[in-house]
């Protein structure tokens, strides 16, 4: 999604369209109430070569979106201490390794550890994870939706990698084997 206009609009809309992912980009133009965009961001990115002090930046963090951008942008805008700062130099790779990272169920379960405190086990199974929070009163469990096998490679094009052995063929009673892709590319 990209809120906002300016004079490389359509050199990005263009961009968008030779890589085959136009039908994917939100334009939504230019908005006086950012706030409703802010909050369907799942990570605010901002790759400026150069900003004063970019009230977007405060914005998004504000509405709670994790903040990925330029090492050009003044240390200011970090209200939070959680702004991560990026260099423009060094191509996109990084980038989207840490949109990919900031974005995905494995950085919020690192996050939850760290806050709460705890370990992860993977387990299989509804049943067991339930059981396995009755049995332990501290325990907090993490139950992700049921996948269908036809739909691995679009879901983990859309939403990023899995958290670690998350994915499993099969119920917790059936010979499984174990999927752990990092990056999926036309290469």
């Amino acid at each position: 999604m990209l809120v906002g206009d300016g004079e490389l609009r359509e050199e990005i809309r263009t961009y968008c369209s030779q890589l085959g992912v136009l039908d994917k980009v939100i334009f939504v133009g230019s908005k006086s109430d950012t706030a409703p965009y802010y909050s369907a961001m799942d990570v605010f990115v901002f790759p400026s070569l150069w900003e004063g002090v970019p009230v977007s930046v405060v914005e998004a963090q504000i509405a709670g979106a994790p903040c990925i951008i330029s090492d050009r942008i003044t240390k200011d805008v970090d209200l939070l201490d959680e702004v991560k700062y990026l260099p423009l130099d060094q191509g996109s790779l990084q980038w989207i390794d840490s949109v990919i990272s900031v974005g995905n169920k494995s950085g919020f379960i690192k996050d939850y550890i760290q806050t709460n405190g705890g370990a992860v086990d993977y387990i299989h199974g509804e049943a067991n994870l339930k059981k396995l929070v009755d049995d332990n009163g501290s325990a907090v469990g993490i139950l992700f939706e049921k996948l269908d096998k036809g739909d691995l490679f679009k879901y983990v094009s859309q939403n990023g990698a899995f958290p670690r052995k998350t994915f499993s063929m099969g119920e917790g009673v059936e010979k499984r084997y174990y999927l752990e892709g990092r990056r999926i590319t036309n290469d």
